[in-house]
């Protein structure tokens, strides 16, 4: 049994090549790193000698692409940017493939995007938009601090 692929869009800049030592430390192998350099994907994938990652040429600007890149994945985890320009093109591309989508940042324009040719959960598929720091942690936070029975609340800072 194969072990199911994991697509990690971005995987070169900083977000992404965090996400990708996350995974690595979960034990995550044979992911697939995209991005629009080929050298930095590589230098990534040789980070930890004995990783059979495989690089692939992809930009979220380019349809091609980005269909090649998240074609055979079973999820693809964007962190690519900025979210205000690409909106759901990644997340849209990754349900087309039939996988499932997280997307690290992702925020409502994107959410309106994807409801607008119905549920995207209707085939079984996930996608998880702000799924980050920001603006994920920022409503994430206040809601759990809110819920800890505080009896005043002068100030939060993020």
């Amino acid at each position: 049994m194969s072990t199911p692929v994991i697509g990690v869009l971005g995987a070169s800049g900083a977000v992404g090549r965090a996400a990708v030592h996350a995974l690595r430390a979960l034990g995550h192998t044979g992911l697939r790193l995209g991005g629009r350099t080929p050298s930095a994907l590589c230098a990534v994938a040789q980070e930890e000698p004995g990783r059979y990652d495989e690089t692939v040429w992809a930009d979220a600007d380019a349809p091609q692409g980005l269909r090649a890149f998240t074609e055979g994945c079973h999820t693809v985890l964007n962190c690519a940017g900025p979210t205000y320009r690409l909106r759901a093109t990644v997340a849209s591309a990754a349900l087309a493939a039939g996988a499932h989508c997280v997307d690290v940042a992702g925020d409502d324009p994107a959410a309106e995007d994807l409801s607008k040719d119905g549920d995207p959960a209707r085939d079984g598929r996930t996608v998880v938009l702000s799924a980050g720091a920001l603006p994920g942690l920022s409503s994430l936070l206040p809601r759990w601090l809110a819920g800890q029975g505080l009896d005043t609340v002068s100030a939060l800072t993020a």
